[in-house]
């Protein structure tokens, strides 16, 4: 006789063009027994709107500490912005809840940081975070106290980058040619493009810090798609990994391979026969 597996089920904290994209990823069966339960947004229209739009008819909540509170929810995906983390994460924590972390620029305070670790580790709760857009953190999780140097450059479009503080100078500049726009570590790039360079949190994060890991934005009118070069300097070697991803059709500033690890990882929490990796 088959035992029926219970579903695992999601609440989604943002419901932008990235919550959009993963729940309807969801519904089509491609990332297994998967439930979407509810949704939150402090722009409720945008809650409305893809609710409409889903089968599964979510709950819609008016806050986080109902959507935190639901005892049937086991997951609580953030899909909104380094803001929405510190204002969610902790009572996510604290409900009880796993929580699955998209914009990881916010865990770069340490004090922060630590504060989650403790009540996840007081919870027994995990805190997921995506490989984002790029790959590579399998090598720098594995470099662990042979790191000597990481360093990131991206490439995105002046359109991927428009609206972000960092670019603000260059909004009524005709960039007619590839541009450096910034240089400077991971810390000062997540709070300059916060909705572009989530990658470089996650890999300083995996890496030698955030104060530490280098990270150059280009501006390229030619481009067409999100480049994002790792370099990584090592006790055991060095090591160049080159990814060029193609903007998500929804939000040109999210590159589709962030969304794409988002679901993995929503795979690989509700258990994968065979996984591979370290």
């Amino acid at each position: 006789m088959t035992k029926n597996i219970r579903a695992l089920r999601l609440g989604f904290i943002g419901t932008g063009a990235i919550c959009s994209l993963i729940t309807r990823e969801i519904e089509s069966g491609n990332v297994g027994n998967v439930e979407i339960l509810g949704l939150y947004d402090t722009n409720s229209l945008s809650a409305e709107n893809l609710s409409k739009s889903l089968q599964s008819d979510p709950f819609l909540y008016t806050s986080i500490d109902d959507l935190a509170n639901n005892s049937q929810i086991d997951l609580v995906v953030e899909c909104a912005s380094p803001i929405a983390v510190e204002k969610c994460a902790e009572k996510v924590l604290e409900a009880n809840k796993n929580i699955l972390i998209m914009s990881s620029g916010a865990l770069l305070d340490e004090i922060y940081l630590s504060k989650l670790k403790k009540i996840a580790n007081k919870n027994n709760k995990r805190i997921y975070i995506p490989s984002g857009a790029v790959g590579a953190i399998d090598t720098l999780n594995s470099l662990n106290g042979l790191l000597q140097e990481v360093s990131i450059i991206t490439t995105k479009s002046p359109k991927s980058l428009s609206d972000a503080p960092g670019f603000k100078q260059w909004e009524e500049t005709s960039i007619t040619e590839k541009t450096l726009i910034f240089s400077g570590n991971a810390k000062q790039a997540v709070k300059l493009f916060p909705a572009n360079v989530n990658i470089a949190a996650t890999i300083s994060l995996s890496g030698l810090g955030p104060e530490n890991t280098k990270v150059l934005v280009y501006a390229d009118p030619k481009s067409k798609i999100n480049i994002h070069v790792i370099l990584i300097k090592s006790k055991a070697g060095n090591y160049k990994f080159t990814f060029e991803n193609l903007p998500s059709s929804e939000n040109p500033k999210t590159s589709w391979l962030a969304i794409l690890s988002a679901l993995q990882t929503i795979r690989k929490i509700n258990g994968n026969y065979l996984e591979i990796g370290s």
